[in-house]
């Protein structure tokens, strides 16, 4: 297992919800750990006013729901880091996450300034 910790001003994880799915948070949590137990960056979870009990996930609290987009603009001014892996509370790991493959893709992304990484991209790099 990678025991890499990537400083938090660099990259974290945003996983995108809202109270009303609250119900969804552990369950995507259990597999979430389950398949990246090793996962090196800070997790946040964009929450209203809700708080997720695991200390590993820092809740962000952005209040009253006033719309997709501007709850995702809240919670972005609450990171400071300089590049966000988003996830959906609703899209659950179902395989073990090679560690080192997304090190070595942020990395490159780093390094080229690119604005974004897709998933399929990874994918088809990966098996291809």
């Amino acid at each position: 297992m990678n025991n890499v910790k990537v400083d938090s001003k660099k990259c974290q994880i945003l996983v995108l919800s809202y109270d009303g799915f609250s119900d969804l948070w552990p369950i995507f949590f259990d597999y979430f750990f389950k398949y990246w137990s090793d996962c090196p960056f800070e997790i946040n979870l964009l929450t209203n006013f809700l708080e997720y009990p695991d200390k590993r996930v820092r809740s962000l609290k952005i209040g009253k729901d006033e719309g997709w987009s501007d709850g995702v603009i809240k919670a972005l001014n609450k990171i400071d880091a300089e590049r966000i892996f988003f996830f959906y509370e609703d899209a659950f790991l179902n395989k073990p996450v090679d560690t080192d493959t997304i090190l070595m893709f942020l990395y490159w992304a780093i390094e080229n300034n690119s604005d974004y990484i897709r998933k399929y991209i990874l994918l088809y790099k990966l098996y291809n």
